[in-house]
């Protein structure tokens, strides 16, 4: 975004308008993927408290996102695509579970370089694939109040 650090939240007056949600999607990939690679450079130099710090602002983001695609998203997406929408479930509770295993590794110091490339690209792919189907879905059918839903959502990811 435009005059904003890549690693932080959108703000509010920053957000375009609701109806513009697969922009306000597919933009918050962009800053979690330019955040993720910033982390990748932590790793590198191994910086723990700058490390720790994006980390957190990281996981806060995706999980955020996550949360307001599962709640407002996937279950109308579900009525019409099943299949599609419980394999982007699948991934996300498997995001979640290598979340929670990097974010031990952060703390302790001993995250591989490699196994944070091998995460970012899996998180690389799963935003193409949302892109491709899911996210065109959504902007055909969701609603206005699930649309500022998400973007509110997305733009309170926590920041530190």
């Amino acid at each position: 975004m435009p005059n904003q650090p890549s690693g932080d939240r959108h703000n509010k007056e920053n957000l375009p308008e609701a109806r513009d949600l697969r922009a306000i999607l597919v933009r918050d990939h962009a800053r979690l993927d330019a955040l993720f690679v910033q982390l990748l450079d932590q790793f590198r130099e191994t910086d723990p408290d700058e490390l720790r710090n994006m980390w957190t602002r990281f996981e806060a983001g995706l999980l955020a996102h996550f949360v307001a695609e599962e709640r407002y998203l996937l279950p109308p997406f579900a009525r019409a695509e099943p299949q599609e929408a419980s394999a982007l479930v699948a991934e996300h509770a498997g995001f979640r579970k290598t979340l929670d295993a990097l974010g031990v590794g952060v703390d302790l110091h001993a995250v591989s370089p490699d196994v944070a490339d091998d995460f970012i690209e899996a998180l690389r792919a799963h935003a193409l694939r949302e892109d491709r189907l899911f996210y065109k879905w959504v902007e055909r059918e969701i609603q206005e109040s699930d649309r500022a839903a998400v973007g509110r959502d997305i733009g309170d990811a926590p920041r530190r």
